[in-house]
């Protein structure tokens, strides 16, 4: 895959309608909390 990232052993333990698609956290956010941003 493009993005460089997996998760490894994903898994799903709550649905949260809490949020919209648009509060989802971006390639950007993770490669910047991961340090290679």
């Amino acid at each position: 895959h493009s993005a460089g990232y997996a998760l490894r052993f994903p898994r799903l333990v709550k649905f949260r309608d809490d949020k919209s698609v648009n509060e989802i956290t971006t390639l950007d956010e993770v490669e910047t909390m991961y340090g290679q941003g």
